[in-house]
């Protein structure tokens, strides 16, 4: 293959993580082993002041609601993206404020300008590249306190050149302890999983959510948890036992499927009550504010909005 076919190939592979997978099979590589990342949380002495302030205003709740968005951000170099991020990931700046906690994937190539409207006090620090073409693109901005943020990249990935290129970017998850009030911590995951339908991206992605089941059994036992994200599961028969055992070896719940919200993409959130902290879905819908003045998407994904409510038991 000629350098010109490389490159080409390359930057379509890279285009392809901007969407989701369509139909059909395609040929897939084998998995990719991939390590672990970790980060630091990340507050400005500003954002220190407002946590003392916020503790002191949330010490003495015992329950409450969080409004929370999962959303990828399509933020791929305009170049090669499907959508215009430098004129949309302004846009989405503004409206992920009005969120408690907002969880964005691929948050690639234009961070600051996704940070620029935000008022969150507690923001992750954006990813670097350490093995993949990209960071994982994943990132957390809280009113909550929250500490002990950790990236975890996927063991197993698919695709290089093809199968829309997951081995290119860091995939994985993150995890954080956000403090809602005084006494009331729960474990927040912002999670991507690999995209594509073909045999060994089903593959992949069955071995990233054992990877995250066991990780939540060994990291969040007895707590009362979060998960949400991209997961890049559809309806089909492949990822409904992916999910279902994910459910079973974790013991979330799919706030979907509580709360009967109808048609469903690859953007879900799943909550876990604990014995001390009672987590209830309150509210989920699409958020159609995230368009243009044409009314067209920001994102090549739907932003997702799930209000949360959570209860002090002791």
């Amino acid at each position: 293959m000629s350098l010109r076919s490389v490159v080409l190939s390359v930057l379509t592979g890279v285009f392809a993580l901007a969407g989701g997978a369509p139909d059909g099979e395609v040929t897939a590589a084998g998995p990719k082993i991939t390590s672990l990342v970790r980060a630091s949380w990340m507050s400005s002495a500003s954002a220190m002041t407002e946590r003392n302030a916020l503790d002191s205003r949330l010490s003495a709740a015992r329950e409450g609601v969080v409004r929370l968005l999962t959303y990828n951000v399509a933020g791929l170099p305009a170049l090669l993206s499907g959508s215009r991020p430098i004129e949309n990931i302004p846009q989405i700046s503004r409206l992920i404020d009005a969120y408690d906690v907002a969880l964005v994937q691929e948050d690639f190539a234009y961070h600051r300008e996704l940070i620029q409207h935000l008022h969150h006090a507690f923001r992750s620090p954006p990813s670097r590249a350490r093995h993949g073409f990209l960071g994982d693109g994943l990132n957390s901005f809280s009113v909550f306190p929250s500490r002990a943020f950790e990236r975890v990249g996927w063991r197993a990935c698919n695709g290089v050149l093809g199968d829309y290129s997951d081995c290119l970017a860091d995939k994985g998850f993150t995890v954080s302890e956000t403090t809602l009030a005084r006494g009331t911590t729960v474990h927040i995951y912002n999670v991507h999983a690999d995209a594509g339908r073909a045999a060994d991206d089903w593959r992949a992605r069955a071995m990233e959510f054992a990877q995250l089941a066991n990780f939540i059994r060994e990291h969040s036992r007895g707590q009362a948890i979060v998960v949400a994200g991209d997961t890049n599961l559809n309806d089909g028969f492949g990822d409904r036992v992916i999910l279902q055992t994910f459910l079973n070896a974790t013991g979330l719940v799919n706030t979907c499927g509580v709360l009967e919200c109808g048609h469903e993409t690859f953007d879900k959130v799943f909550v876990r009550s604990s014995d001390a902290i009672e987590l209830t879905p309150l509210l989920w819908y699409w958020d159609s504010r995230f368009v243009d003045s044409h009314r067209h998407p920001l994102s090549d994904h739907p932003a997702l909005r799930v209000d949360v409510g959570w209860r002090n038991l002791r």
